[in-house]
């Protein structure tokens, strides 16, 4: 298989394009080090500009230890490629380096999933991308597989899920990330009520119940999808609580609380 580098898309935008500038916001975060770090066996975080939920992810992060491989799952927000893209060999770069590609373990998903491997929806594509340069605060040997999802029925989903807790089974040293923010362009008030119902849902490990609520309730959570697979997924791997980190909205940087976006952390021991 032919080895793809992936170049930033959004270093310079969603976080600093400089090294040192990105290592001096990364260590901004440092504060939250001290916390006692455990394994987990999957992560929600978002993924907007660090500075409006850049601290929350970093919370999450810095509860945790180092993952041999995260499989990252986020949404298409380009409409790019297929509606399952793994991105399966070769290497993301950040201005702090290479992360290698776990090719291993994208070829497990890629055969079980029963898809072809993808670059096209990664390109453009955010919510991967700035989760890479905290997985790289964690370990410099850790490795990644961006996966893309798409418009995925219920089904789809848990099927996905289904995958996703046997390879983990199967490489115990995995960290499943679901990269999502949560309500947008909302004032703070209507975010914080939908987000609710919504993270209720992420407490309960109901993937199921929170894809449909979502729906029902016309909840405008970018990345429930991928959500919805990495419950299912550590649901299935005999995780039995989750631990809410944070909850904030964009509103508590840019002063504007009548349309914001919402963000939450969370953790699947």
């Amino acid at each position: 298989m032919e080895s793809w580098i992936r170049h930033p898309a959004v270093a310079g935008t969603f976080y600093p394009e400089k090294a040192a500038s990105l290592r001096t916001l990364l260590e901004g975060y440092q504060k939250f080090e001290k916390l006692p770090r455990k394994r987990v066996r999957g992560i929600m975080v978002p993924h907007a500009g660090y500075i409006y939920s850049g601290a929350i992810a970093a919370q999450a992060y810095a509860r945790i230890l180092a993952p041999s491989t995260a499989i990252v799952l986020g949404p298409n927000h380009t409409g790019d490629g297929p509606k399952i893209s793994v991105w399966a060999s070769g290497a993301w770069t950040s201005p702090l380096g290479n992360i290698r590609v776990d090719e291993t373990i994208a070829g497990r998903l890629l055969s079980a999933l029963n898809v072809r491997a993808d670059r096209e929806a990664h390109r453009r594509e955010h919510a991967i991308e700035v989760q890479v340069p905290f997985l790289q605060t964690l370990s410099t040997d850790i490795k990644i597989v961006p996966v893309v999802l798409g418009h995925l029925s219920l089904p789809e989903c848990l099927r996905v899920g289904h995958v996703l807790s046997q390879i983990s089974q199967a490489f115990p040293e995995t960290l499943l990330v679901a990269s999502t923010d949560m309500s947008h362009y909302v004032s703070a008030e209507e975010a914080k009520q939908k987000d609710s119902l919504a993270l209720k849902c992420v407490d309960k490990l109901d993937g199921t119940a929170l894809y449909e609520t979502v729906r029902q309730e016309s909840i405008s959570m970018c990345g429930f999808i991928p959500t919805t697979s990495v419950l299912e997924a550590v649901r299935s791997m005999g995780t039995t609580w989750a631990e809410q980190v944070q909850y904030g909205n964009s509103g508590e940087h840019s002063g504007d609380f009548d349309h914001v976006v919402g963000y939450a952390s969370t953790l699947f021991p």
